[in-house]
């Protein structure tokens, strides 16, 4: 996929315009410890956080400053994840709250929640890095059981 993201090796954009001083910018660290703490308590992944960049609108994308593009994903998720309202942010700031697009046509936000032999599963444990290992194992059981039954008979 190639998208306005992807501007690696790509030529035109003029000489690099570096800050005359650093900015003092006393946010960031608050960044950085929000998106840690929401990586680890498995409100999203990487890749929902990524994506969530992605989609930023392209002027918005290009002149928001790297820590604001990740502010701009953490909020989105944590919206699409019901965790807070886009009125509570806006409310925060006093004004709007720039957002990233829709995840796309029929997508859902989050994993819903699957019904496999009877029980419900997570959805965190059916799609997440390991779904599929376990998938996987729970066929390995079952032949494992079939062959043994099938031993005893």
């Amino acid at each position: 996929m190639d998208g306005l993201h992807d501007l690696g090796g790509k030529q035109g954009f003029g000489r690099v315009k570096y800050p005359s001083a650093p900015h003092n910018e006393n946010w960031r660290p608050l960044v950085r410890a929000l998106h840690a703490f929401a990586i680890e308590s498995h409100i999203y992944n990487m890749d929902e956080f990524r994506h969530a960049i992605e989609r930023m609108t392209p002027r918005h994308y290009i002149s928001a400053p790297y820590f604001e593009r990740h502010l701009t994903a953490i909020a989105t998720l944590l919206i699409e994840k019901g965790i807070a309202t886009r009125e509570e942010l806006e409310s925060l700031v006093d004004g709007e709250f720039p957002l990233s697009g829709p995840s796309g046509p029929g997508r859902l936000p989050f994993a819903a929640p699957a019904t496999t032999e009877g029980r419900e599963t997570e959805g965190a444990e059916r799609f997440g890095p390991f779904g599929a290992l376990r998938r996987t194992m729970k066929v390995f059981d079952r032949r494992a059981r079939a062959r043994q039954s099938a031993d005893r008979s």
